[in-house]
């Protein structure tokens, strides 16, 4: 996979999510607050365990040493956008900045008004350090992933290695695993019904017949993990032997000696979205963290190391050991597409609300 490639296709990403942004305004929570020289301490919401961990030493450290201004980390995995919007309607605003949340969330989080828009010197300074079409309105893209089959080799035969064969336990018989996220999991299902790869990023979910597909194998299907502990538990633990799921996590346990098999082809990418809180009290020091981050190659190369996610800064990139980025999804573009995350941002409320007696039943 060449840069020129890898660059392009996370260029497109961006530009689609930039293509509904400039079509309208999302709803602002008043003055920029906090003076960056007066800020003792950033909140930061992440992911916990592992993930949170690497992002403190390699990221948040680094900007601690660098200002005085401390960090915390405060895990929600998968509540970032609801919890935000509780402490906005609450007036108790808690977090300053999201670590890494997914795009299609940075999206309705900015749309929604609980997401900062880039001032526009920060947005200058973020451009000038990272990949064309990483940044965005509101932040720039990193912890980009993989979302891959992964076959725990111990205890199938043989490990499916397309979406069709995903959904055909006959021939791939043993215990599944999907995202508690419908967007992942809708659109690996409409790419088993025959959705080209191509047209992905442009196509609307098909939410009926994606429904269709998972309810075919719904007694084979013993996991909905939620966020990244989940998934590699539920690998670890051997609650299923076929998982869909995210590939920083899945090469972190090859890489520790798991015998698995993680399968590119039919692979969904999903950048992460480094944001500030629209109603932080923090935001200029917010925002000195955001490209504290962007500007820090050496960090973002050990957090890719240690994460085996890709990340937008090609100097970090260039850090990255060989038998690493062979794993990070940088590598593998040619058999990824995107997710329509424009469309799912529009159409999240009622897909959620369905969805959610999916993952519940």
């Amino acid at each position: 996979m060449t840069t020129k490639r890898s660059v392009a296709l996370l260029a497109a990403a961006a530009a689609s999510l930039m293509a509904l942004t400039a079509c309208s305004s999302p709803a602002t929570g008043g003055e920029e607050g906090g003076d960056a020289a007066t800020t003792e301490e950033l909140l930061v919401v992440g992911w916990g365990g592992g993930y949170s961990e690497a992002t403190q030493q390699y990221l948040l450290d680094p900007f601690t040493a660098e200002t005085g201004i401390a960090t915390s980390i405060e895990d929600a995995p998968g509540k970032q956008i609801q919890g935000l919007q509780q402490q906005a309607q609450t007036g108790d605003q808690i977090w300053d900045f999201l670590d890494t949340i997914p795009a299609d969330q940075a999206l309705f989080g900015y749309e929604n008004g609980v997401i900062a828009k880039l001032p526009d010197d920060v947005k200058a300074e973020l451009e000038g350090v990272l990949q064309p079409g990483a940044v965005l309105d509101y932040g720039f893209t990193s912890a980009n992933l993989g979302v891959v089959i992964v076959c725990n080799m111990e205890l199938v035969d043989a490990c499916p290695q397309s979406a069709a064969e995903f959904f055909d336990t006959d021939a791939f018989p043993g215990a599944r695993a999907l995202p508690a996220e419908a967007l992942e999991s809708l659109t690996f299902a409409n790419i088993a019904n025959g959705t080209p790869l191509d047209q992905v990023a442009t196509s609307p979910i098909d939410f009926d017949a994606g429904l269709t597909k998972i309810d075919a194998i719904r007694d084979d299907i013993t996991v909905f993990w939620d966020g990244g502990d989940m998934l590699v538990n539920t690998i670890k633990n051997e609650d299923a032997a076929i998982v869909l799921g995210w590939s920083g996590r899945a090469s972190g346990l090859l890489r520790d000696g798991m015998d698995l098999e993680i399968v590119w082809n039919d692979a969904m990418l999903s950048p992460g979205v480094f944001a500030v809180a629209e109603h932080s009290a923090n935001k200029e020091a917010a925002f000195d963290l955001l490209v504290s981050i962007a500007k820090n190659a050496e960090g973002l190369a050990g957090f890719a190391e240690a994460m085996n996610y890709g990340v937008s800064n090609d100097a970090a990139l260039a850090l990255v050991p060989e038998e690493i980025s062979a794993n990070l999804v940088n590598s593998h573009l040619d058999t990824a597409t995107l997710f329509n995350v424009a469309w799912y941002a529009e159409n999240q409320g009622e897909i959620e609300d369905r969805w959610r007696e999916v993952v519940s039943g």
